[in-house]
């Protein structure tokens, strides 16, 4: 699948150290707090991607548009062109799903509800990371979070059993996210995402303007995907508006395959 590259220069912010919290549920409770001052906003950037394709090495570059709703809907299309949605990536409350066009990206469509997934859909780049980047993490049927300190970060430590499952780390001075670290079935990092801050949409909060994935596919070559939005703005969305962005495409005509992930399985349609 398409993975988000670092052919940009890479930032270098410097961090404080501040106080941190003393419980994970303090510390989820000062997230919840810090993402619910996001609201609804729609943006513009472009997206990095340097990923393997038939044993080749290729990277692309194109524009993005994106939209999201607090704290569940989200939908971006990556465009190249003549083509507008290239790349659809979406979601709402309950269901998530992710399409490529181009057939040198394969042609498919990728879709599955929620409610039939594990901790974190299998996605590398998925609306289920990317959630979670804005800070709605999913902890549902895991053992409680632990909280340690590291430098500047409180960190989240997520276990399922004895496995490691994914590492939050969270920047004390303004207890927004900048990192979480996610774990395969062997406790090893699977995949990477990082979070930086440099232009407040309002006066209220900050959003992300630059989301970084890198991973690692099955013959450990790494593949990454970057969004950087040069443009955020806050929007509102009607009825009609919200059928047409965060609602999964009906007309799937095209595609080359079709599958529906079921709890990490792709089911062929």
């Amino acid at each position: 699948m398409l993975i988000v590259s670092s052919c940009a220069p890479q930032r270098a912010e410097k961090f404080n150290i501040c106080p941190g919290k003393e419980t994970a549920e303090q510390s989820l409770a000062a997230l919840k707090s810090s993402s619910d001052q996001i609201k609804s906003l729609k943006a513009t950037g472009r997206c990095f991607a340097k990923f393997i394709d038939n044993e080749k090495n290729r990277k692309e570059n194109f524009p993005l548009k994106f939209w999201f709703e607090p704290p569940s809907a989200i939908r971006l299309h990556g465009e190249i062109p003549f083509n507008p949605r290239a790349l659809d990536i979406g979601c709402n409350k309950n269901e998530f799903w992710i399409a490529l066009k181009p057939k040198e990206f394969g042609s498919s469509f990728v879709w599955g509800l929620w409610s039939e997934q594990g901790a974190l859909d299998d996605m590398t780049i998925g609306p289920g990371s990317l959630l979670e980047a804005f800070g709605n993490l999913r902890t549902d049927d895991l053992q409680p979070l632990s909280l340690v300190r590291e430098g500047p970060f409180d960190v989240l430590v997520q276990r399922e059993g004895e496995r490691l499952v994914k590492k939050v780390y969270i920047y004390n001075c303004d207890y927004r996210i900048r990192r979480i670290e996610y774990f395969d079935e062997n406790s090893r990092i699977a995949f990477v995402v990082k979070l930086s801050y440099s232009t407040p949409v309002s006066k209220e909060f900050l959003f992300p303007d630059r989301v970084e994935i890198t991973g690692v596919d099955d013959d450990n070559k790494e593949q990454s995907f970057r969004l950087d939005f040069d443009s955020i703005k806050a929007a509102s969305f009607t009825d009609e508006s919200r059928k047409v962005f965060f609602n999964r495409p009906q007309d799937i005509k095209g595609y080359e395959n079709i599958y529906r992930l079921v709890n990490g399985e792709a089911v062929e349609q």
